[in-house]
């Protein structure tokens, strides 16, 4: 029984270890991406003030058709709301991450930002939304 107990002990650490270092390299790669558009010769970068306070940048790279969206100062949103990015183009919208719940600030990495024309941030229920549900706490024309 001790045996038992031991070896299924063991193999749940190794798990945890494999899950560690699986999420540790996601991380290295994410924050690779991240310089690398910060350090691209095309990148633009545009930002806005909330009318709150706080303040988004968006540093977007055509050629990576990657950019990265970063949110500082806002007020915490309501309990059970979080704030969601939206890359926007004509009338559509599409979900470009959520931050957690009750966060005023964070860095994401967005994936195809080539041929979108603004950025938004909204205000959404905690998980987010599959359009936006608000009006943007913040827009701007990311060309």
């Amino acid at each position: 029984l001790a045996g038992g107990a031991g070896a299924a002990t063991w193999v749940a650490q190794e798990q945890r270890v494999r899950d560690a270092r699986t999420e540790a390299g996601a991380a290295r790669d994410e924050a690779g991406r991240i310089r690398a558009v910060l350090a691209a010769p095309d990148a633009v970068v545009r930002g806005a003030t909330a009318p709150a306070g706080g303040r988004v940048t968006v540093v977007a790279s055509a050629s990576r058709d990657e950019g990265v969206a970063l949110l500082e100062g806002l007020a915490a949103p309501a309990p059970g709301r979080a704030y969601q990015l939206w890359l926007i183009e004509g009338a559509t919208a599409t979900s470009a991450g959520v931050l957690p719940s009750g966060q005023g600030a964070g860095t994401r990495l967005l994936v195809g930002v080539r041929g979108k024309g603004s950025f938004g941030v909204t205000e959404e229920p905690a998980g987010g939304s599959t359009r936006p549900s608000t009006t943007p706490l913040v827009a701007f024309a990311l060309t």
